[in-house]
C-alpha cells in the first residue's frame, strides 16, 4: 500500500489593498455618459468617436459612413442625435438635404480633445 503525504497548508495570500482607478480618459467619459441614454445612442456615440478619430477633429459629418459602419438607420441617427444633444454631449447643425454636422462636447462644454491629439493653442 502506498502512503500519501499531505502537504502542509500554506497561509492565504493577503489581499491587495484597494487600488485607485486611473483617471478616466475623455473618450471613456463621453461613452459612459452616452451609455446611460436609451436606444442606439451609445452606438451613435461610438460611431461619432470613430469618425472624429479618423478625421482628427471633434467636428464630423454624420453621413453614410457612420451609418453603414455601425448599422444605424437614418431614424436611429436622428433620435440618437436628439438624445445626445439633450444630454449635452454634442452640438448638431442640421440643414435640409444635408447630413448633420456634429461637434463632440466634453463635460465642461468645450470641444472634446481625444487621446493623441495636440491641444489647440
Amino acid at each position: 500500500m502506498l502512503s500519501v503525504q499531505i502537504a502542509p497548508s500554506l497561509p492565504a495570500k493577503p489581499r491587495p489593498g484597494l487600488r485607485r482607478l486611473a483617471p478616466q480618459s475623455p473618450t471613456m467619459g463621453f461613452l459612459s455618459r452616452a451609455a446611460a441614454l436609451p436606444g442606439k445612442s451609445l452606438a451613435l456615440a461610438a460611431a461619432l468617436i470613430a469618425a472624429a478619430i479618423s478625421a482628427r477633429s471633434p467636428t464630423v459629418s454624420c453621413g453614410c459612413w457612420v451609418r453603414s459602419q455601425f448599422a444605424l438607420s437614418p431614424d436611429a441617427v436622428c433620435d440618437g442625435l436628439t438624445r445626445l444633444e439633450a444630454a449635452g454631449l454634442v452640438r448638431a447643425s442640421r440643414r435640409r438635404g444635408r447630413h448633420p454636422i456634429v461637434t463632440l462636447i466634453d463635460s465642461s462644454g468645450d470641444e472634446l480633445v481625444l487621446e493623441g491629439w495636440p491641444a489647440t493653442v
